[in-house]
């Protein structure tokens, strides 16, 4: 797998940026959420985005990844990059990122749950730290509402 390296900057970002947010997340997932989601998401102190910006550029951002903050723990809720800027290290960047974030903040644990059949993803996760400490039956359903797939629950400790 080749890797291209890119000036990549990572920012954190507020409700102003839903609609970008929202941009992205519509050409990365099937069902994506809309951009009065993201305000309502981004508007909860609890929840936060950080974004990546490629060549210095702070108007186009090419992912994000959406986190739920509490008590010392943190979920990850989405992690996004447009489908030209993968494989470019740009997911890796932001996990990093975050994480160093949390640290910072004495967030002890980070937990998410990614489809067990998403193999690029489960490597993603590996790679940044996080370890399988369980799974969800039928955790994704289809459009018909039909169970679609499992999930893996991951956990990083900081």
């Amino acid at each position: 797998m080749n890797y291209i390296r890119l000036d990549i900057s990572i920012t954190e970002v507020g409700a102003d940026a839903a609609g970008t947010l929202a941009d992205i997340h519509a050409v990365c997932f099937r069902h994506s959420w809309s951009e009065a989601s993201f305000k309502s998401f981004l508007e909860n102190k609890y929840h936060r985005a950080i974004v990546a910006n490629i060549d210095g550029s702070t108007d186009v951002p090419v992912g994000f990844v959406l986190i739920r903050s509490v008590a010392g723990e943190a979920e990850i809720l989405s992690v996004a990059v447009a489908p030209e800027h993968r494989e470019a290290g740009i997911a890796t960047g932001l996990l990093y990122k975050f994480c160093a974030l949390l640290k910072a903040e004495k967030v002890k644990k980070i937990f998410l749950e990614v489809g067990q059949r998403n193999i690029a993803a489960l490597r993603l996760y590996e790679k940044t730290g996080f370890k399988p400490v369980g799974d969800r039956k039928a955790y994704y359903k289809s459009s018909t509402g039909q169970p679609a797939g499992d999930a893996v629950i991951m956990e990083k400790t900081l």
